[in-house]
């Protein structure tokens, strides 16, 4: 998705990602779905700054889908429904729910 690719670079651009980390989820994960959830995982193993800057980035990049998946800094959201990134919360869309 041009979308992934964009918040890579972006990551990329912001050193929460090296060159060849970025290349390493672009060439594992050639299906949308496994690649939005090799993000997220490996953002949020990089800490909460990392995934405060996803976030900023997703926003800028896709806001109708920033909305559509409820990004938020507060940690209300649907239990089962929702996947906590450090101080964000926000909904997983069907595709990328295991």
């Amino acid at each position: 998705s041009d979308v992934l690719t964009q918040l890579l670079e972006s990551l990329q651009r912001d050193r929460v990602f090296t060159s060849s980390e970025k290349q390493r989820i672009l060439e594992m994960n050639p299906v949308t779905a496994d690649k939005a959830r090799c993000i997220i995982d490996n953002v949020m193993k990089k800490g909460e700054e990392a995934s405060k800057t996803m976030i900023q980035h997703l926003q800028l990049i896709d806001p109708k889908l920033s909305y559509q998946l409820c990004l938020s800094s507060s940690s209300s959201a649907q239990p089962g429904k929702s996947k906590r990134l450090h101080n964000a919360t926000f909904s997983l869309p069907s595709f990328i729910q295991p």
